[in-house]
This record gives C-alpha cells, sequence and structure tokens, in this order.
C-alpha cells in the first residue's frame, strides 16, 4: 500500500507539472496572439446568431456602446452607417439562413469621436448545432481600414480628376458623357482652347502659364455653373477644356458659348500682371452631332478647328461638311513638312513709297508657297500653320536669309533700297539665340545692321515677356531696326511700346480704311501720328489703295504708306523693273 500510495503521489507531482507546463504554454500563446491582434490592429468579434448576443475585443477606435449592445444581444445597426446598414443585414440573414458560411464586408461605422470609421468584417461559421439551419455561431476579426479607403479614394480622385485646376479629367468626363448619352436626353458639348497659350507659357514662364490655366478655370465654372444647371467643365489636355451642358439646344449652345467668350476676355490679372486671355470653342450637341462620346469629341474637335481657322477668339458649332476641310488641312501640314527641303517657299515683295520724296525706299518681303499640290493655297492658313508647328523657325530664318541676299543683290544692280522688312513671329522671338542667327546672315549678305527691318505683330507686347524681350533687345544692340505690325488689332499700351525699342510703327489697315470716309477714323490716325513722331518712331500706313487716302495722310504728316495704291507684292524682277534704280536713296 505504502508503495502504490507512493507510486500515485509521484504521478500526481508530474501531472501537476505538465499542467503547470501547460498553463504557461497557453498563457505565452496568449500573449503572443494579443501581441499580434495589437500589431495587425484587428479586433476579435464573435456572434450567436440564435440569441443575437456576441462579445467584441477592447476597441480604442469605435463607442464604447458596441460592445455593450452585442452582449445584449442588440444589433450595431445604430452605429453603422445609414448607407451600409442594408448590406450588413442581407449578409447577416444568409449566414442565418444557411446560405453562406463565411463573410467579407466594408462598411462604415461610428468612431470614438463621432467621425465615421471605415471597418473591414472577416467572419466565418464556427459552430453548428445539430446542423439546424438557423442555430449558427460566427466568429472573426474586424479592421480598422479608413487609411486604406482614404488612400484608395484619393487614387481614385487623381485618376479622376485633373491635379492643377482639380477639374474632371478626360477620362471623367467620357464617363460623364456616356452616361449623358445612356439618358438620352439633349445635351451641348463644348471644346474650349485658350489661344496662343504656348505663346504665354515661352513668355511669362509655366509657373505664370499654370496660374493662367487655374484662373481661367475658376473663371469660366463660376460662369457656366451659374447659367446651366448640372454644367460640368473639365480639363482635358494642357490648355484645353471640355464642357457638358445639359439640356440646351444648338442654338442655346452657341449663345452660351458666346457667353464664355465674353467672360474669358476680361482682363485677368496674374501675379499683378494684367493680361487678357481669349478662347476659341468648338460646338457639337446629341443626338445631331453624335450618338456617343467618340463622335461627340471628333465633331467638337472639328468645329473647335474652324474656330481656330476663322480667326480665333470665337465659336463655331459642327459642320459635317467641315471634315473633309479639316482633312484637307492635315494633308496640306503635311506637305509643308517638305516644302522648304523641296525649295517650294519663295518671296514676293512690297514696295513702301516715302511720302515726303514720293520715292520707293525699301519694301517688305513676304512668304508664297509655290506647291504643284497646292497651287491656289491661302497665305494665312500656311502662316498658321506654319506658326502652329516647328517649322516656323526654320522657314522664319530662310525668309530672313533671303531678303537680305536680295537686298544685296538690288543694291549690286544699282537699287539703292535703304531696308527691306521681314516679318518674325513671337514664336521666334521666344526662342533664344535668335538675335545671333539674324546677326550671323546680315553679316554673310555683307549687310549692315540697320539694313533690316523686323516687323513684329503687338502680340509681343504681353507684359513681362521676357524671353521675347530679351531678343528684342539684342536685335536693338545690333542696329536692326524694330517696327510693331498691325498696330491697333490687340491689346497693347502705348505706356508698354514706350518700354519697348521700337523704329516704326504701321498703321493696320482697318484705320486707314476709312480714313478718307470717317472723320473720327482720320482724327485718330493724326493724334496717333503726332504722338509716335514725339516718340521718335516711323509712321508707316498700310493697306493704302485710294489716292484720297494717300492724300490726307499726306496732310496729317505720316512718313511712309504700303498697299495695292502703290503696288501690290512682286517677284525680285518685277521689282527691279517697276521700282527702277534710284540713287541715294539711303537714309
Amino acid at each position: 500500500m505504502a508503495l502504490y500510495a507512493a507510486w500515485r503521489f509521484q504521478e500526481f507531482r508530474q501531472l501537476q507539472r505538465r499542467r503547470a507546463v501547460e498553463m504557461r504554454q497557453l498563457a505565452e500563446a496568449d500573449r503572443r496572439v494579443n501581441l499580434a491582434l495589437w500589431a495587425s490592429g484587428d479586433v476579435i468579434w464573435g456572434i450567436d446568431l440564435r440569441t443575437g448576443q456576441g462579445h467584441l475585443t477592447p476597441v480604442s477606435w469605435l463607442v464604447d456602446d458596441v460592445n455593450h449592445c452585442l452582449q445584449q444581444g442588440q444589433l450595431v445597426g445604430r452605429w453603422v452607417h445609414p448607407q451600409d446598414l442594408p448590406r450588413l443585414r442581407s449578409t447577416w440573414r444568409a449566414l442565418r439562413r444557411a446560405r453562406s458560411t463565411e463573410c467579407l464586408l466594408q462598411f462604415r461605422m461610428q468612431g470614438r469621436s463621432q467621425e465615421w470609421v471605415w471597418v473591414e468584417a472577416r467572419g466565418r461559421v464556427a459552430e453548428q448545432d445539430g446542423g439546424s439551419a438557423g442555430q449558427r455561431h460566427v466568429s472573426g476579426s474586424l479592421r480598422n481600414i479608413s487609411a486604406l479607403r482614404a488612400a484608395q479614394d484619393s487614387l481614385h480622385h487623381q485618376a479622376m480628376h485633373d491635379p492643377l485646376t482639380g477639374l474632371p479629367n478626360l477620362r471623367q468626363w467620357k464617363m460623364l458623357v456616356s452616361q449623358a448619352v445612356v439618358a438620352d436626353k439633349p445635351f451641348a458639348v463644348m471644346m474650349l482652347d485658350v489661344d496662343r497659350f504656348k505663346y504665354i507659357n515661352d513668355s511669362l514662364g509655366h509657373s505664370f502659364g499654370d496660374r493662367v490655366l487655374t484662373d481661367i478655370a475658376a473663371r469660366i465654372g463660376h460662369f457656366i455653373r451659374s447659367q446651366v444647371p448640372g454644367a460640368v467643365l473639365a480639363r482635358i489636355a494642357g490648355d484645353e477644356y471640355a464642357t457638358l451642358l445639359p439640356g440646351l439646344t444648338a442654338a442655346e449652345a452657341e449663345q452660351a458659348a458666346a457667353g464664355i467668350v465674353n467672360e474669358a476676355s476680361r482682363p485677368l490679372s496674374v501675379d499683378g500682371v494684367e493680361i487678357v486671355v481669349t478662347l476659341s470653342i468648338g460646338i457639337a450637341c446629341y443626338p445631331n452631332h453624335g450618338s456617343d462620346h467618340t463622335n461627340l469629341h471628333a465633331a467638337m474637335d472639328v468645329a473647335l478647328h474652324q474656330a481656330k481657322i476663322q480667326g480665333r477668339n470665337g465659336t463655331a458649332t459642327f459642320n459635317a461638311e467641315w471634315r473633309g476641310g479639316i482633312v484637307q488641312r492635315m494633308h496640306m501640314e503635311t506637305a509643308l513638312q517638305f516644302a522648304l527641303a523641296r525649295k517650294e517657299f519663295g518671296l514676293v515683295y512690297q514696295p513702301k513709297l516715302d511720302i515726303a520724296s514720293g520715292q520707293c525706299h525699301s519694301a517688305e518681303a513676304l512668304l508664297r508657297w509655290r506647291s504643284d499640290q497646292w497651287p491656289s493655297n491661302n497665305v494665312e492658313t500656311v502662316i498658321q500653320i506654319l506658326e502652329g508647328s516647328h517649322l516656323i523657325h526654320d522657314v522664319g530664318l530662310w525668309v530672313v536669309q533671303e531678303a537680305a541676299k536680295q537686298l544685296a543683290a538690288w543694291r549690286r544692280q544699282g537699287l539703292m533700297l535703304s531696308s527691306i522688312a521681314v516679318n518674325v513671329s513671337s514664336k521666334q522671338l521666344a526662342r533664344n539665340g535668335f538675335a545671333q542667327a539674324v546677326s550671323k546672315i546680315i553679316a554673310d549678305a555683307g549687310l549692315a545692321p540697320s539694313d533690316l527691318e523686323v516687323e513684329i505683330t503687338e502680340s509681343v507686347l504681353i507684359p513681362d515677356s521676357a524671353a521675347s524681350h530679351a531678343q528684342l533687345k539684342a536685335l536693338h544692340d545690333l542696329g536692326v531696326r524694330l517696327a510693331i505690325d498691325d498696330f491697333g488689332k490687340g491689346y497693347s499700351s502705348l505706356e508698354r511700346l514706350r518700354s519697348l525699342p521700337f523704329d516704326v510703327l504701321k498703321i493696320d489697315k482697318r484705320f486707314i480704311d476709312g480714313i478718307d470716309t470717317d472723320d473720327e477714323h482720320q482724327k485718330f490716325c493724326s493724334h496717333l501720328i503726332t504722338m509716335m513722331q514725339e516718340m521718335g518712331l516711323k509712321v508707316v500706313a498700310e493697306g493704302v489703295e485710294r489716292q484720297t487716302q494717300l492724300d490726307i495722310l499726306t496732310d496729317i504728316g505720316a512718313d511712309a504708306a504700303q498697299g495695292y495704291l502703290i503696288s501690290r507684292p512682286i517677284n525680285a524682277a518685277q521689282f527691279m523693273r517697276e521700282v527702277g534704280p534710284h540713287e541715294a536713296l539711303l537714309n
């Protein structure tokens, strides 16, 4: 008996030791589980679907009452977002009725600070009594995924919005148009392009250009939303926007577009600099111009192209007949790519009459494209295409070179013109090194810098266009004469003109047209000529077509005249015959 009792006691002690080891292992496992749960941020939950009673491990980011209600068998619906509650209840019913053994659901619950917290609930059937439906116990985890959802929402927003303006981007705009097509109610779409934006970017800087884009977007967006309920403005490319205007007919869309053009053209102040921004707008309407977003986009693109051809700062509504014209223009653009290499460009020359002496003392060189494929090409269209591409730089320098060589050749033949003028675009001026290239051309032709006159349109007078102004100063410092062309067409101020180194001002033809029929035109030109001459500028009148116009210009003191009355643009040989050799016309 004593041996048996000793053996039993020994067995008992061993059992105690084993249980102590197991308890320590269980405690360690529990500690590791709790540590893992803490590290993961997950919360463990369980619900007996027979009674609705459940439990939830303590959590700091939910309201305290959630666990209490679960323990009392009350559904936590009052703390679930109303929009998510139907999905939550539907999942619960499926689990109770044995239609599902697992659940994975994302929904919002009220946080401790009364905010909505996104959670992900993952659960699985943990117990089933006798296999009877409706007697199921579910356990799982609950995770706070607010940060993940915020990141997903941010990525989605970035995928659907323009980062600069915050407007919907092209992807979202297409989705909105597709939804409008499904609704099958009339609406209008427009493509808006900021005229000459590349020049603003190149001359005033990209930061300035970005401010222009954001400010003009805010102005247009406010305007269209005030005029058309439900209107949407999107930025679909660098300087292009698109609108979706519900319920508008073509006539109403044209009226709205005209309002947008007027609204955009109000002076815009950016970083203390005031500029005028104009828009070209292409309009298309559903269902007349397209039955889906692809066709509507193409239609408004064609219409925009037409608005630019018509002179910019205006609108055009899609016309199916324009498609052929657009294709033709594309072919013309392709042909122009090879025109310089094929020696298809040429120059014609229009004499300038010195009013005091009655002699033609200088000429303006004008570009022409002589193409067998495009024999009747429009000069303005050719210039637009060149300025809209990189070709303007090479072709522009070619014009300067050919004009300089021709002036030198005329002088060798005895035609002593004082200077020859060439037109230079703002894009050429915006490129560094232009003045140096001109200097080399002048030297190679054996001319003095003052023998060349560079004519520039008013667009270069945009305030603070540093790149263009630097090139103007460099040309002036070389001794090249500078002329402001088509004065009166743009928005330049006399103060801005005074600050730049111009030698000549050319009055735009539209003022000369009425000088012999309209007293106001005559007074304007007279005052302008006096003011410019007091500033030290020579004044040339453009577009003189009648003797009465020339007589008045003589009376009010213009320095020179140019136009069909004196001569149409002619080739170099005709110029030599018609103008003839004159002596000592140099100033």
